[in-house]
């Protein structure tokens, strides 16, 4: 019952939020939620995994583990697939499991 396209809207409308890909939200009981994420920022690492962690909160989401990007860095992970957009040239990985 989680929207992943929900979420990532509002995590990206945080200040410093660049992009937000390689997305994998589970549960392993029906009620306590478990996400992983790539956060790319160019804002307060600290700051932005308390503004990420809050917004998560208020989706019913209370384990969270976040990998922090610059902009332009690669990303390292097999499945996560690059692609360029063209509303701001970045690279994002549209991987959502």
């Amino acid at each position: 019952g989680i929207d992943i396209d929900e979420i990532k809207h509002h995590l990206k409308e945080i200040d410093g939020v660049l992009d937000v890909h390689h997305i994998h939200i589970w549960s392993m009981d029906g009620q306590s939620n478990y996400a992983t994420m790539h956060i790319v920022t160019d804002g307060d690492p600290h700051r932005i995994k308390d503004a990420v962690r809050e917004e998560l909160k208020a989706h019913g989401i209370g384990h969270v583990t976040l990998e922090l990007e610059i902009p332009g860095e690669h990303c390292h992970e097999v499945h996560c697939h690059m692609e360029e957009k063209e509303e701001n040239k970045a690279a994002t990985c549209q991987a959502h499991h």
